[in-house]
């Protein structure tokens, strides 16, 4: 699915330390599924076996920034114990659902906040 607004549905923030293969792999996990626009991000905490070297050799198209600041998007969820929302749109968008049995129900309800619309944070 692609958003109306033409952003990405969901921000995939993957972080790595010394994992140089298991980045990749995820990466490529990600990038297989084609059901909702997303972006992708790799935070990296100074390894040092190669993963970065090894991410821009795999993956040229992605470009590497030596910053946060000024990252592209917007808030994809917020955890569920801190999550308000107004009466109004948890009817709208059907409230929690109840098929979660204990995690992934605040991804849900942000991700299909979002796809109405509606911005999260």
């Amino acid at each position: 699915m692609i958003s109306e607004t033409g952003q990405p549905e969901v921000s995939i923030i993957i972080v790595s330390y010394n994992t140089r293969d298991l980045p990749g792999d995820c990466i490529r996990s990600v990038l297989a599924e084609e059901d909702c626009r997303k972006e992708i991000f790799v935070v990296d905490n100074a390894s040092t076996d190669g993963s970065v070297a090894y991410l821009r050799e795999s993956f040229p198209m992605m470009f590497p920034r030596d910053e946060l600041s000024g990252l592209p998007g917007s808030i994809a969820s917020v955890i569920g114990a801190s999550t308000i929302v107004r009466a109004d749109l948890a009817k709208e968008i059907g409230g929690f659902d109840e098929d979660f049995f204990l995690y992934g129900e605040d991804q849900d309800i942000c991700l299909r906040a979002r796809r109405r619309g509606y911005k999260v944070g």
